[in-house]
């Protein structure tokens, strides 16, 4: 399935059942495609949009658009941990908002202040719950091996526990986009 998967423009699978013994098989693939899952309503009709600003984020958001149309409701939330830093003088994720809100989307921008010690990736996970979100949207860094292990990952955490169906776009391996790469690769087949 993976040499499949990596062709293709949407992938929907759901979440394995931690308790039965051949979901263990499924659970080795899930970094190669996604997890599979029990089975949901109609997602999208409450979006959360996770958002840190990063490209991947904005990325996600993009490739979303056509999701988001359809939606009843859509969150934008930002994770904030304490810091020293001065206050900000703009709301984080008030610049996507207007862009989505540009496409017709009803949007709000809501931010979640979280001890240093909380994992986002749970964070993310209450709000979705507490919103009573039937669709998480986020991107990742694509982390592997080492960085992965030390860094953790947040996109991991959340497919691994969601209560709904994640829309997760994965950062290309070389850092660029898939509309960055895409012309790369169809001049390497012509020539």
């Amino acid at each position: 399935m993976p040499p499949y998967a990596r062709l293709t423009d949407l992938i929907v699978l759901g979440q394995t059942d931690p308790v039965d013994p051949a979901a263990f098989v499924a659970e080795q693939f899930v970094e190669h495609i996604v997890l599979s899952a029990d089975t949901f309503g109609p997602p999208g009709r409450h979006v959360l949009i996770a958002w840190d600003g990063s490209r991947e984020a904005t990325r996600a958001v993009h490739d979303a658009l056509p999701f988001l149309a359809y939606a009843a409701k859509v969150s934008l939330l930002t994770v904030d941990s304490p810091t020293d830093q001065p206050p900000r003088d703009r709301i984080p994720g008030a610049d996507i908002a207007l862009r989505v809100a540009r496409h017709g989307v009803k949007i709000d921008v809501r931010e979640l202040s979280v001890e240093s010690d909380t994992p986002v990736g749970d964070a993310l996970l209450s709000q979705a719950d507490e919103l009573g979100c039937d669709m998480i949207v986020m991107g990742t860094h694509g982390r592997r091996g080492f960085r992965r292990l030390v860094l953790g990952s947040v996109a991991g955490r959340v497919l691994r526990s969601a209560s709904c169906p994640v829309l997760l776009i994965p950062a290309s391996a070389n850092g660029a986009t898939a509309d960055q790469t895409a012309p790369a690769l169809a001049e390497k087949e012509l020539t």
